[in-house]
């Protein structure tokens, strides 16, 4: 019996387990049996499994897997502990029970910005997101002067999320990418706060059009600007997906970004980096090559529309 209850739950054993508990006196037995292997000196799997029978067991037994739930997150010492996954098991739980739970996952958000994401997402899926503590353990972690980018970045859009007035410089920052190299989570950072309504085209178009940034940063900046444009058009209307309204006047935008565009396109006489007389200059070559995987006209034509 015992090793049946250590297994990860899943459909066969499921049915098993309902079998040996078709009565009120089955399940209490059961409860306890799994109560038993609950204590703390047992390993992270069996303490689980525990906690998902208790979950499956029913209401009288909801009391145990929160107290259980609860233990394991004051006691979570193991490097990259499943904190989301510990919420998911209690999803069912009410919630009063769940707000125990949360509140245990508080104690131990002084932790490294990364694992004040982990913590805040389990937070998030057990309803609480928008607790005090976990917006402001959020806002310290996207403000950590060490913070690796990544923990950093994540921590901000989260934030952004949970928080949308945080949304405007939570953006100016992502839209920085100082020193990133992950392009692609970078990327989905973009597109992700794209899809809560910021405006991120003109600071794309920006990091095309900046000579000096990581050509791969470049190449995701065309690449997401292609992206949000579609996320507008799916949304239609009645939603703001990071682009506004046409501006036609480019006497709006910024004077760094005035008169930025890129040259119509011209055959050059090499591709390593050299360029023929009165050719166009490789950069901006790169410059055009992005807004045309955009599947957009250049900039400076009559259609190129920014916000």
């Amino acid at each position: 019996m015992l090793d049946l209850l250590a297994a990860p739950p899943d459909a066969p054993l499921l049915i098993s387990i309902t079998k040996l508990t078709e009565s009120s006196g089955d399940r209490q037995v059961v409860g306890d049996a799994l109560a038993s292997m609950a204590t703390s000196s047992a390993g992270l799997r069996v303490r689980f499994s525990a906690l998902s029978w208790l979950v499956v067991l029913g209401k009288p037994f909801h009391r145990r897997a929160a107290d259980l739930a609860c233990d394991l997150a004051r006691s979570a010492t193991v490097p990259g502990f499943d904190f989301p996954y510990l919420a998911g098991l209690v999803s069912r739980l009410s919630a009063p029970l769940r707000r125990e739970v949360a509140d245990a996952m508080h104690k131990v958000l002084q932790a490294s910005p990364r694992q004040v994401v982990v913590i805040a997402r389990a937070v998030l899926k057990l309803g609480f997101g928008s607790d005090p503590v976990i917006v402001e353990a959020l806002r310290s972690a996207f403000e950590h002067p060490v913070a690796d980018r990544g923990a950093q970045r994540e921590a901000g859009v989260l934030l952004a999320r949970i928080a949308p007035t945080h949304l405007a410089s939570v953006t100016r920052k992502v839209l920085t990418p100082e020193g990133e190299v992950t392009t692609r989570a970078w990327g989905s950072s973009v597109t992700e706060l794209a899809s809560m309504g910021a405006d991120v085209i003109l600071g794309l178009v920006a990091l095309i059009d900046d000579e000096t940034c990581d050509y791969r940063v470049r190449m995701t900046a065309g690449q997401r600007s292609s992206c949000v444009h579609d996320l507008a058009r799916h949304a239609g209307p009645a939603h703001h997906v990071g682009i506004r309204p046409d501006h036609r006047d480019r006497s709006e935008l910024p004077s760094h970004l005035r008169g930025t565009a890129a040259p119509p396109p011209q055959e050059p006489a090499h591709r390593g980096g050299t360029r023929s007389p009165g050719g166009p200059h490789p950069a901006a070559e790169d410059q055009y090559a992005c807004r045309r995987h955009l599947g957009q006209p250049p900039a400076g034509s009559p259609q190129w529309r920014l916000c």
